[in-house]
């Protein structure tokens, strides 16, 4: 089972990245850390092993692909 813990903290680091990083491309950076430190935490504290947090990282990367080729329009279902 994918960490929403990771996930979560992944989705809303992607989000401000996407929102800051044509107007302030260093402040953007500063969002990856939020996920690092859910994925320290939860690995210290034994709620997921580690291929939960995998899981939740290649779930995240499908969703955002999914989007792109829905977005751009290639995908006619």
């Amino acid at each position: 089972m994918p960490s929403m813990h990771v996930g979560w903290s992944l989705w809303c680091a992607y989000a401000v990245w996407c929102a800051l990083r044509a107007s302030h491309p260093r402040s953007a950076l500063l969002s990856w850390i939020f996920p690092l430190g859910m994925v320290t935490v939860v690995l210290i504290t034994g709620n997921h092993y580690v291929l939960d947090i995998a899981g939740s990282t290649v779930l995240l990367g499908v969703s955002i692909a999914v989007r792109r080729i829905v977005a751009l329009g290639l995908f006619r279902g």
